[in-house]
């Protein structure tokens, strides 16, 4: 399932989040590959439904310009047609209603003395 970006949103951080709200996306994508400023944001996403179904997402955003809306694609792959279409579906519906509001402050935590980080998250 291939998801188009449509949306007023302007900050790219704030779309990922949004993704990851509504659909309960894990994003896999390390912290720390996140940072900085930059005109494009990629980041692989994980769910499991309650019946045991995975779902990967790949988030490929871009914007032209600091004041222009988020524009990309999210691909959505599962083993099940139905369980991809209905996470299309939810970012599909929901995109058109999300503003554009930008954290003042991000908080980013670490666990401290862990060297490497398992890209697997725990559900």
């Amino acid at each position: 399932m291939l998801v188009t970006v449509s949306t007023q949103v302007t900050d790219l951080r704030a779309y990922l989040d949004n993704v990851t709200k509504i659909t309960n996306f894990k994003c896999l994508t390390p912290p720390e590959a996140l940072r900085g400023d930059c005109n494009y944001l990629c980041a692989t996403l994980y769910a499991c439904s309650i019946f045991g179904e995975h779902v990967l997402g790949n988030l490929c955003l871009e914007k032209c310009s600091d004041d222009a809306p988020v524009s990309g694609h999210v691909r959505i792959r599962a083993k099940t047609q139905g369980m991809a279409v209905t996470m299309g579906d939810k970012i599909s519906t929901s995109q058109k209603q999300w503003k554009d509001d930008k954290p003042s402050k991000r908080v980013e935590f670490v666990k401290e003395g862990t060297e490497t980080a398992s890209l697997i998250p725990d559900i």
